[in-house]
C-alpha cells in the first residue's frame, strides 16, 4: 500500500511540472482559421478518441514551487485533499466531463450543418500509446475510416478543473478548461484548422488562442468557498464544458 501511495504522489508531481512547464516555457501553438467557404464539402467529420483526462484543482503560482522539489512536494501535499474532494464531488454528481462535452459539441456542430462521428469512441484509457505532442494532438495520422467522412478532428483537454492565479486573496477559483482542436482533411494529411480555448485565462504564456470568461457568481475566492458551493460548483464546471464546446462549434460556422 505504501509502495502505491508513493507512486500516486510521484505521478501528480510528475504532472505538476508538466502543468508548469507548459505554462512557463511553451507558448500556445499558433491559430489557423477554418475557411468555410472553401471548404463547402465538409458535412461528415470523423472526431478521434480524446486522450484520457480527469479534472483537477491547481494554483498556477503555487508559493511552494518556488522551493524546488521538496517545496513541490510539500505543495502537492497541500493540494491532494482538494484534489480528493473534486473527485468525490464528480462521483457524488456523476458529472462526466467528456460526455458532457462531446453531446454540447455534437449538438452545436448539428447545428452549424456537421454531423460527427466518433469511431473509436470518446477517449482512450489512460494507458493507450498514442504518440502525442505537448498539447495532446496527435504526432500521426492515419486516413479517416468512413468513405462519407470529409475531414477529421482532433481534440484534447489540457488542465480541466479549478485553477487560481495564485495563493493570495486577489485569486479566486474558477471553472478552467482548455481544448486544443486540430481539423485536417480525410487523408489526415493537410492541416485546416487549429485552435486553443481556454476558459479561465490564468496560465502564463497563453499569448495566442481563444479566450473565454467565468461568469462572474462562478468565481471562488478560496478553496473554502469552493467547497461551500458544493454541486453548484460543478454545475458550473459542466456549463464551462458546454461553452467551449459552443465556441470550438462557432470556428466552423458557415456564412454570416
Amino acid at each position: 500500500m505504501t509502495s502505491e501511495l508513493n507512486c500516486g504522489r510521484a505521478l501528480r508531481v510528475v504532472l505538476v511540472l508538466c502543468i508548469l512547464s507548459l505554462s512557463a516555457c511553451v507558448s500556445t501553438p499558433k491559430s489557423r482559421p477554418f475557411n468555410a467557404a472553401q471548404h463547402v464539402e465538409i458535412k461528415q467529420v470523423e472526431v478521434l478518441a480524446m486522450r484520457h483526462s480527469e479534472p483537477g484543482i491547481f494554483i498556477v503560482n503555487n508559493p511552494g514551487d518556488s522551493f524546488g522539489l521538496i517545496g513541490m512536494l510539500a505543495a502537492e501535499a497541500h493540494m491532494a485533499p482538494r484534489r480528493n474532494w473534486l473527485k468525490q464531488q464528480l462521483e457524488t454528481t456523476g458529472f462526466d466531463h467528456v460526455q458532457t462535452f462531446a453531446s454540447a459539441l455534437e449538438q452545436a456542430m448539428s447545428e452549424r450543418g456537421y454531423t460527427l462521428t466518433w469511431p473509436a469512441g470518446y477517449a482512450e484509457e489512460p494507458k493507450a500509446r498514442t504518440k502525442r505532442t505537448v498539447w495532446g494532438t496527435r504526432k500521426q495520422y492515419a486516413a479517416a475510416s468512413d468513405s462519407q467522412t470529409a475531414a477529421l478532428l482532433d481534440i484534447n483537454f489540457g488542465f480541466i478543473g479549478f485553477a487560481s492565479a495564485g495563493s493570495s486573496d486577489s485569486s479566486p477559483y474558477r471553472p478552467t478548461v482548455v481544448v486544443s482542436a486540430r481539423l485536417l482533411d480525410a487523408e489526415g494529411k493537410e492541416e485546416l484548422f487549429y485552435e486553443t480555448i481556454y476558459f479561465n485565462d490564468v496560465f502564463p504564456g497563453a499569448d495566442q488562442g481563444l479566450m473565454l470568461s467565468p461568469e462572474p457568481q462562478h468565481n471562488y475566492p478560496d478553496f473554502t468557498a469552493l467547497k461551500v458551493a458544493d454541486a453548484s460548483a460543478i454545475e458550473a464546471l459542466k456549463q464551462a464544458f458546454e461553452r467551449v464546446a459552443g465556441h470550438l462549434a462557432d470556428q466552423f460556422r458557415r456564412g454570416p
